[in-house]
């Protein structure tokens, strides 16, 4: 049966508005308070790994144009056991987007009205309240709505969602520099100097401002694969036009964020910048601008609420191809005959997001997990890349080769597990827990408890699992963030054990990986 299929702007559309979510609401904020006006350094270093991981999906997309790609990355160039992680990985970053998105409506909206403000959100423990839990599960449902009768209806509703969306954040951000930009506030002073906590500040600020979180949006893009026209060219160039756009519109709010702050606030530096519940919003309001405010109030629902949608549908999609690949239980491979989809994994993964909203009740806390899902699935694309080169030296002369890509994917390993690193170290131990007992659980199950099939499976797939636990550790002893629990590493001796680390890890699973004789499929 023919369907839908969506076109390049129907796809950046679905970029765009994956990446222009809740970050524009948040982000200037926090990357003011982390790095001072050194947040444009952030900025652009935390867009690197979206259009890197871009170019090297353009590859892949021409050999495997499969829905839901990212997550099936490592087990379409390693085997079942390896993709695991990434992928389980993979899926909960973006169901847990779906809870983070729902929450920043919410917490925003709270600011609507000082008397709304504590039955929503309680701003002592800087967290939602549960009537606010409550109307962040109605969001969920709503985004479930829209994704019920296929991507064509994704598509119309996002389409129009997302030409206000990008409206919206320009018409503010232009709005608070043509009433007040103060020059002073980006010149370097002792109080609030550029770089306050240095090089070392700039790359955690990636993590703990929401930066990866934010430009994460471009792999919506990739879980279309099946679904779009032309899917090896329209797939990775509607990738990058999303990206470039998302990051002029970040830049524009960063720089009306910081120019239109008053002076007075820093006058003990960025990082004692006073707590806000609604930055943006706060801001303008703090320059009499009570229009720009309504406006502000309606891009923080249609923001979240728009990344919310293309990430109900990206998610379902990626779940469906965990289920092909035998990750996930088959009773969510089930397509509907006309819409081509699997409401199984829609339903399923509404409720999963529901279930986090009581784990995390802020945005700026989920932030950070996410980036750390995120970035474990990151971590596949150079694996996958080459891996797949070596399996498939010959291809036809139109498939596209990304550039140098034996130059750039170790670096670009390398880059993602200092990100990694650099987040604090309970954090760490927190993230490699859950993916150990994740990974055994599935390998024990997947292989029916047979210890010979078990032990097989460890033999070929313990790598990624034991890196993890591996940086954990090494977290630990000598996080330069934090300050690490025990300090006995250095942070040069810290920085040159996690890039020997990296750099091994990538050897042992591109060119040292095989696959096992006994793999049971």
């Amino acid at each position: 049966m023919k369907y839908h299929k969506i076109g390049l702007l129907s796809l950046i559309f679905t970029g765009i508005a994956g990446m222009i979510g809740s970050g524009w609401l948040f982000n200037a904020y926090y990357a003011a308070r982390f790095a001072g006006t050194g947040a444009y350094l952030v900025w652009l270093i935390g867009v690197l790994p979206a259009l890197f991981l871009s170019l090297m999906l353009a590859e892949v997309v021409t050999l495997h144009p499969k829905r839901g790609l990212f997550a099936r990355l490592l087990t379409l160039s390693h085997d079942h056991d390896t993709g695991y992680i990434t992928a389980l990985t993979s899926w909960l970053g973006l169901v847990a987007v779906m809870s983070a998105e729902s929450v920043a409506t919410i917490q925003y909206l709270a600011s609507v009205n000082q008397h709304w403000l504590p039955y929503l959100y309680n701003t002592t423990q800087h967290n939602l309240t549960s009537l606010g839990l409550l109307l962040c599960f109605c969001l969920l449902l709503i985004f479930g709505l829209l994704n019920f009768w296929g991507v064509n209806a994704l598509a119309k509703s996002n389409n129009i969602l997302t030409v206000i969306k990008i409206f919206i954040p320009i018409i503010v951000a232009i709005a608070i520099l043509s009433v007040a930009f103060h020059s002073n506030n980006f010149v370097t002073q002792k109080q609030h100097k550029m770089l306050p906590h240095g090089i070392t500040g700039i790359f955690s600020a990636i993590m703990a401002s929401g930066i990866i979180y934010s430009f994460n949006g471009f792999q919506a893009v990739s879980s279309f694969c099946a679904e779009a026209k032309n899917a090896s060219r329209n797939v990775p160039l509607a990738m990058v036009i999303a990206i470039i756009i998302s990051l002029l519109i970040y830049l524009l709010i960063q720089t009306a964020f910081i120019g239109g702050l008053p002076s007075h606030y820093l006058q003990h530096g960025w990082s004692e910048l006073p707590y806000l519940n609604s930055p943006i919003v706060d801001l303008t309001a703090l320059l009499g601008l009570n229009v720009i405010s309504i406006i502000a109030y309606v891009g923080a629902s249609l923001g979240p609420c728009g990344a919310g949608i293309v990430f109900a549908g990206s998610t379902t999609r990626t779940l469906t191809a965990l289920s092909q690949e035998q990750q996930a239980p088959s009773f969510f491979n089930v397509l509907h005959p006309k819409y081509h989809f699997s409401r199984r994994s829609l339903v399923f993964n509404i409720t999963i997001a529901s279930v986090l909203l009581f784990f995390a009740r802020n945005w700026h806390n989920l932030s950070i997990l996410i980036s750390m899902f995120h970035i474990t699935g990151y971590l596949a694309c150079p694996l996958a890349l080459i891996r797949l080169r070596i399996k498939t030296p010959h291809r036809g002369k139109s498939s596209y080769r990304m550039p140098f890509a034996t130059i750039i994917c170790p670096l670009f390993f390398t880059l993602l597990t200092l990100l990694l690193c650099l987040t604090r170290e309970k954090f760490l131990i927190i993230y490699a827990g859950i993916i150990v007992v994740f990974y055994l659980s599935y390998i024990v199950i997947h292989n029916k408890w047979q210890m010979i099939y078990i032990w097989r499976a460890l033999q070929r797939s313990y790598m990624l699992p034991a890196f993890f636990v591996w940086l954990a550790l090494v977290g630990v002893f000598g996080n330069p963030i934090s300050g690490a629990y025990f300090h006995l590493l250095s942070h040069q001796v810290f920085y040159l054990i996690v890039i020997i680390s990296a750099l091994f890890c990538y050897y042992r699973l591109t060119y040292k990986y095989k696959v096992s004789p006994y793999f049971r499929h």
